[in-house]
């Protein structure tokens, strides 16, 4: 959704992230 795509793309600015089941997660 929406915020899942926005939630990433602001994640990948400071963290790893990890799409599964169509929600984003961060990665250590």
């Amino acid at each position: 959704n929406q915020q899942d795509i926005n939630g990433t793309a602001k994640g990948a600015v400071t963290k790893k992230w990890s799409l599964s089941n169509n929600t984003a997660s961060y990665a250590a």
